[in-house]
């Protein structure tokens, strides 16, 4: 994390070197923040020092950076130290919220191949087998990437089926494939993923038509790189402060003078180019 400092002229501030009230913010919370926003910073830049700000969340004394480092090591691939870092979590005396270990529990045992063990947890994570979840309202059988994840790693397990010839349990799991990805359409009918999904195990089922229409609506939902790229493109060449703004890890300079200042002041804060006229 970084710092800087510039000060303002403001009647009734505190004078200089006067003692400033301390930031009700714990520190372990502060140091999570920044990882999460490291974990998330696209095409995986920062996963470096997401490792690092959640391995001094866990020095802190919170579970949640044992759990947060999983997330990482699974990014990365590292399983053995993925599962170490949730047994680690999962033996704290304050161990995190047990949904968040078996969501993450099981994509690790995906990962590693032990499908029907992964089902297990995403199966407890649709039923919502967790008392204070369902105190709190929660109801994850609604959560379309969970269905998904049931959908995917049935297909998995279809593979395996198959490989061992035996056709009748690898058409019985790519059924049950398909009932999940078709309960997360009903949640989200535009999720391009899914379609694609579903289309690919229609192929297998010998469902030609069907798949054909789901494949045909994934590519209507699909996000369009060449125009996403070509409006990017647009946006950062009339908008120089917006571009540095927008670059996966951003540096703020607050000391900024002369035109550099005057035109960050004057930049509209959107990157969509001008709409064209009709």
């Amino acid at each position: 994390m970084a710092e800087d400092t510039i000060r303002f002229d403001i009647e009734g501030a505190a004078t200089p070197g006067e003692a400033q009230p301390p930031r009700d913010i714990p520190e372990w919370q502060r140091w999570n923040d920044y990882g999460i926003g490291a974990l998330l910073a696209p095409q995986r830049r920062q996963l470096r020092q997401a490792e690092e700000a959640f391995t001094k969340v866990e020095a802190l004394g919170q579970s949640v950076g044992a759990l947060n480092l999983a997330r990482v090591y699974l990014e990365e691939g590292r399983l053995d130290e993925a599962a170490a870092a949730l047994e680690r979590a999962r033996q704290h005396p304050e161990p995190p919220y047990p949904w968040s270990m078996a969501w993450f529990t099981g994509q690790l045992l995906k990962q590693e191949g032990e499908f029907e063990a992964a089902l297990e947890r995403f199966r407890a994570l649709v039923d919502t087998e967790f008392q204070d979840a369902r105190d709190r309202g929660f109801d994850f059988s609604r959560d379309y990437r969970l269905l998904d994840e049931l959908g995917l790693t049935w297909m998995e397990i279809a593979k395996l089926y198959q490989a061992s010839g035996q056709e009748d349990r690898h058409v019985a799991a790519l059924g049950e494939a398909r009932s999940w990805f078709e309960r997360a359409l009903e949640g989200d009918p535009e999720r391009a993923s899914t379609h694609y999904n579903l289309a690919q195990l229609l192929v297998q089922l010998g469902e030609a038509q069907a798949a054909a229409r789901h494949a045909a609506l994934h590519e209507k939902y699909r996000v369009d790189e060449n125009a996403r790229d070509r409006a990017i493109a647009a946006a950062r060449a009339r908008y120089p402060a917006a571009r540095a703004a927008a670059d996966p890890v951003t540096i703020y300079d607050l000391q900024r003078e002369g035109d550099d200042a005057r035109h960050a002041a004057r930049v509209t804060p959107t990157l969509l180019p001008p709409r064209a006229a009709p």
